[in-house]
Parts: structure tokens; sequence; C-alpha cells
């Protein structure tokens, strides 16, 4: 594919002419040589949860914990440039998932399928993400606790393990101890700002939208986007819990891709995984632990017999435990297209090889920071937001046009010219909470095939209503003064599939809505948290398995309805707490 080549070109250009300027890579997390037999706990994914989880259970010494990876080596120079977030994707560290073609989003996407990338490397999608990190609201977790009936996940209880990750460089006097400030986390404001940084913040107040930390409690409002990134680099999972540690109890597997959980009657007692074309088995002592994510846990749980009876009869795979497994599947849609002309570059440094350099030789400039400068909170309800509008100083740049799956026929009638020679904006509005539901599916009983992603994006008509409500934000936001000092302009597309309709009408959003949705990469809610005595629950609050013992599932699937915010740092807080209650667990077992 054309981009991977230019990564690629790109790399070999940075260590050929740059050579002993470019910073080396971190010191890794040693692979182990010698697997044992046995260890008291096995995690799978070495994600933004299992690197989280595998620092802190291997705290207790007398502890060995193994995390298998399917994927490599997280690389600085090649994956963590904040402005080639993208182009990560559809590389050899994602899983490169499609979702299954559907009638209702995503219709001007090739076959109607929409890119679903998932890391398969060490940090997992903290290393393709757009590094945004948000808490998501207080009333999100309550929610969890008082109507899902999940006692101990209210935001009193898990506010302590967002402050025990956290490291947020911010000074708010206001909130003196309402951030964590030495976790392994490293978040901040980016420091580089374009030209239309204080214009887009301006506008919004002009518009009548507060400035507000929206990190804090206050949920509603307007500030620059907080990245988890550090020195100028991308600040993963991976590089905040494991590349500082060395433990000898702790045991890294990568490149290995973990096909059964092993059973002896309803106890899980270890896991098949191929690496290298060999098969190996690996028993625990304790617990199998599930951090794959929410599409890899639960396949990995219906290929080993816990899933839909009925799904599970069809593949004769034989069924341990009827369950709920894969269904109650939630993302953040995003919507394209949305893009303003102006009458000058935003970018205070307009060159591309300067960008370069500059960032090559000091981590500075456009490539220090994703292009989303700017996010707004909107549409309070019941104390949680309802949508997002992320502020993006670029292009849609034309060789991207494989990453979100347009065809380049669809890309041209879509998308402003990236040669145009002015420059240009553009402005994404987000669905946070969601009405539709999708699901996971196992394609057949192999367990290297790639399931079924059934996304169902825009089934519900509120998702619809929130979305066109998101979008006439914008164009009010747009529409103020300090945006209309650079002459901004709605860029009017040519989207035949849209054409019979007014533009700029309800009904043309309506329509641009359903043929330019895609994924803002949040999915989550497949193993679904919640009492034994609900229909729709696969695990307990305390993230062990219905039915099953010595097995959990820790990651965004465990999610009983999605947050509204960037997921990456509530799924680290998940891993924090479902680290203190297997050690509390584990303690009590011991007294007992």
């Amino acid at each position: 594919m054309q981009h991977l080549l230019q990564i690629f070109i790109l790399y070999l250009f940075i260590l050929k002419i740059f050579g002993d300027n470019v910073d080396e890579n971190f010191p890794q997390y040693p692979e182990t040589k010698q697997l044992y037999e046995t260890y008291d706990f096995i995690i799978v994914g070495g994600g933004s949860a299992g690197c989280a989880l595998a620092n802190r259970l291997s705290e207790i010494e007398n502890w060995n914990v193994l995390l298998i990876e399917a994927g490599g080596e997280e690389n600085k120079r090649l994956m963590d440039i904040p402005g080639l977030a993208l182009q990560n994707q559809h590389t050899y560290f994602d899983w490169c998932y499609m979702s299954e073609p559907f009638e209702e989003a995503g219709l001007s996407l090739i076959n109607q399928s929409i890119c679903v990338p998932r890391g398969k490397v060490l940090g997992g999608t903290s290393v393709l993400n757009h590094m945004v990190y948000h808490r998501g609201a207080p009333a999100d977790y309550d929610r969890w606790e008082n109507v899902f009936g999940n006692p101990g996940w209210s935001f009193d209880n898990v506010e302590t393990y967002f402050k025990k990750l956290e490291d947020v460089a911010i000074d708010s006097p206001s909130l003196p101890d309402y951030f964590g400030k030495n976790g392994p986390l490293h978040v901040e404001c980016a420091e580089y700002r374009s030209k239309l940084y204080p214009a887009y913040m301006a506008a919004a107040h002009e518009a009548g939208i507060k400035s507000e930390l929206l990190l804090g409690p206050n949920q509603i409002g307007v500030e620059c986007a907080w990245k988890t990134t550090k020195n100028g680099y991308r600040f993963s999972s991976n590089r905040a819990y494991l590349v500082p540690i060395r433990r000898r109890n702790l045991h890294l597997k990568l490149n290995s891709q973990v096909t059964k959980i092993l059973f002896k009657g309803n106890v899980a007692i270890g896991v098949e995984f191929v690496c290298a074309n060999q098969t190996y088995t690996i028993y625990s002592k304790k617990e199998v632990i599930l951090s794959a994510g929410a599409i890899n846990s639960p396949q990995l749980l219906m290929l080993s017999g816990i899933g839909p009876k009925q799904h599970l009869a069809e593949l004769k795979i034989p069924l341990l435990k009827d369950l709920p497994v894969g269904q109650n599947l939630m993302d953040h849609v995003a919507i394209l297209g949305l893009q303003f002309e102006i009458n000058e570059s935003p970018n205070v440094v307009e060159d591309k090889d300067m960008q370069l350099k500059e960032f090559l030789y000091n981590q500075t400039g456009p490539l220090s920071s994703y292009p989303a400068e700017t996010i707004v909170f909107s549409h309070l309800s019941n104390g949680i937001p309802q949508y997002e509008d992320d502020f993006v100083t670029s292009t849609y740049e034309q060789q991207n046009h494989e990453l979100y799956h347009f065809s380049s026929e669809t890309w041209a009638e879509a998308f402003l010219p990236n040669n145009q020679s002015k420059g240009a904006f553009y402005i994404y509005p987000v669905l946070f909470k969601p009405k539709s539901r999708g699901s996971i599916l196992l394609r057949d009983n192999n367990p290297f095939s790639h399931p079924r992603i059934f996304l169902n994006y825009l089934t519900h008509p509120d998702d619809i209503s929130y979305l066109v409500m998101g979008i006439r934000e914008i164009l009010r936001i747009s529409e103020q003064p300090s945006l209309q000092a650079f002459g901004t302009t709605l860029y009017k597309n040519k989207l035949r599939a849209c054409k019979q309709y007014e533009f700029n009408s309800d009904d043309y959003w309506i329509c641009q809505i359903r043929h330019l949705s895609t994924s803002l990469f949040h999915q989550s809610g497949t193993c679904k948290m919640g009492p034994k005595d609900n229909l729709d629950a696969v695990v307990d609050a305390e993230l062990r398995v219905h039915g099953i013992e010595g097995l959990r599932v820790i990651d965004a699937s465990i999610m009983p309805e999605i947050l509204a915010g960037h997921i990456n740092g509530p799924v680290i807080m998940i891993a924090e707490k479902g680290a203190d209650i297997i050690k509390q667990f584990w303690a009590n077992r011991k007294v007992g």
C-alpha cells in the first residue's frame, strides 16, 4: 500500500540523513528467553490494560506473572511521532480489522465497511491512537454502579485509580488535589500551537461556550486537547508501565497469539498460544486474565467455549458456559467532511521538510502534536456531555483515503483538495453516548480468522439527531468573528450520494452523516460488567467471568456503558483497579 511505502521511506530518511542526531529508541522490557511451564497469573494482551496489570501484579514479589502479546516491540522513531499517528494504521502493528457492511452508516466507504484499527504491538492501541486523554464524566461511573449494579465502580471509588495512574502536567489552584502528579502515565497539553488555536478558543467563547478544564468535574466547555505525550513523543502504556521496570518475576512473550483458554471443569488452568508456527501450552496456578481488548477478548472467550450457545453450536465449538459474549458493542461515532477554507496557512512552519527537521532535532513543531488542538464538550444531560467537537488544524491528506476506506473517487467528491493555495482546517463531531449497539461474532472456529464486527452505527434515530445538533454547533462556532477574521468558509463538497438535498439543510447533513461516518476507535462493552442475574452481563463487579473460576476480563470490553470521553485513560484505570481487586482477593484467600 502506498502509505506503507511512505512510512518506510521516511524511516530510512530519518536514519540516513540524521543518524546520531536522532534520539535513541527507549530501552525495551526484555523478552523472556526461557518460559516456565506454570505461572501464578497469565495476562493475555499487552495493550493499555495488559501493560498496567503486568506492572501492578508483579509488584508482589512471590507472584510469577507472564504477559503474552501477539505483536512485537514498540519503536519510538517509527511509531511514536504524534503528527504521524494516522499513518500507524494499516501497518504490521495493526490488526487491520474491518466492520461487516451495513445499511445505516459508512455508506460511501468501500463495501460500506469501516476500518477498525487495533494495536498489535506492545502498548496495544495506545501506540495507534490519537493520544487524547480524558477520564470521562463522574456521572458515567455513578451509572456503572447505580444503574448497572456494579458496587465499587462509582466515581468516588475509581477516582483514586485515576490519580494513581496520572502524571498530569497542570497547575490548577482551584482543584489542588484533583489530579495525579506522580503516576506512570504523563498527560499534557502539547506546547505547539498553530495560528488558529487562539481563534478556535475565542470563537467558542463568542458562541457562548466557556473555557473549562474538561479533565475536571465540570464537563461542558472548550479547552486544549490533553494528550499522552512527553518530550515531543507519544507516551504509550508500554512506555508508562513496562519500560521503567525490570523484574525477575515478570516474563514477557512477544509475537505470540493465544488461541485457546484451557479449562479443567469450569476452572481456567492455562492457555495455548502460537509463536513462529509452533504451539505452546502454559498453565496458571491462580488466574488467566484477558486484556486483549473489546474485539479480541470476546473472540478468545468464544473460541474457548464461553459465549452465546446457538452461535457456538453453529460453529461446532463445545459449550462451556452460555453467556452474551460479544454483545453490547459500543463505539464513539465521528463524522468526516466538515472542512473550512481560510485565507492563509495555519502553520507557523509551512514547509514539510522543515517541519520534519524541526521535530527530529528538537522534538517540537507541528509533528510534536497530533493536529487536534481544541476540544468542545457539549449538551449536558444528567451530568454527562452528549457529544464532542474536535478542531483539527490540517486538511484531509489525499493519500489517507485508504485509511478511512474511501475510494479515490469518493474522496475527490467529498473532501477539499489538499493542494489548494490557501489554508484549511476541519472539525469533526463525535457522538459520545450512542444508543445503537453492535456485536462481535466469530467468522469460524479458526483462531486466526478475523472476527465479524457488526458496528451497527446510527441504527437508533436519536444518534442521528445528536450528530445534526453537533454539526449545527460547529457551524455556529465557525461563523464567529475570531474565525471569520481568517476568512473562514465552509467547503461545499460534491458528494454525489447527497446531491438531491439542499446543501446545509438538515436532510443534507443527515445524508452526509450516514455516508461519511467512521470510528473514533473506542470499541467497548462486549464483555459487559453486571450482576449474575443480569442476562446481558459477562463479568461481575470483580471482573470475574460468570460461572467460571480463575478467569477475569480486564479491558474496555467490561464497560457496561461507553464513557463520555476518549477511553484510553479509563481503560488503564480499569486495569489499576482490577489489579487491586486481584491482590485483595488473594490476600483474603490466604487469610482464609
